[in-house]
């Protein structure tokens, strides 16, 4: 949180201005009352650098592993050795973006089932279309037997009556 505040209140500013500023507000920082003060001491037997020395590299490792996710969610830009603040990103622009995306494919899933509907009902129309015509032909081939099967009792009385 300091990093981003640094560079939003700098505008724009250097990876080393930055991490120099930290650590020596780091460094500056006065213990809180009964808590000692962590003494300066080698880190090891045989070791030339001094704690304070140390804490002050991983503070730099901490800056830069910062400003690094702040340029990977594009809060900063960097070019060459210079940063510059762009800003936090905006919820609404991004919110904007992704219900315009979910309305643009809500409209094309109404337009599939509008389209599948027309469908539905166009063949339900032809559906009953092609039943209608069956019993019609069917009726048809009803009354065509029945007068056929007239004729041929005319036929066969009209043949008994001549006999």
């Amino acid at each position: 949180m300091k990093v981003c505040k640094k560079v939003e209140e700098k505008g724009h500013t250097t990876y080393n201005e930055v991490a120099d500023e930290l650590v020596k507000e780091f460094i500056s920082l006065k213990p809180e009352p009964g808590i000692p003060a962590a003494p300066v001491v080698p880190a090891g037997p045989g070791d030339k650098k001094v704690k304070g020395q140390f804490d002050e590299k991983n503070i730099r490792r901490r800056v830069y592993d910062a400003l690094n996710v702040l340029m990977a969610m594009d809060i900063i830009s960097k070019e060459k050795k210079e940063i510059r603040w762009k800003g936090l990103p905006s919820n609404a622009h991004h919110d904007l973006e992704l219900l315009e995306r979910e309305k643009s494919q809500k409209e094309a899933e109404v337009r599939k089932k509008r389209d599948l509907l027309r469908d539905l009902i166009m063949q339900g129309v032809r559906y009953r279309n092609l039943v209608k015509r069956n019993q019609q032909e069917e009726a048809e081939t009803e009354a065509a037997k029945a007068g056929e099967e007239a004729k041929d009792e005319g036929k066969a009385a009209g043949e008994e009556g001549t006999r």
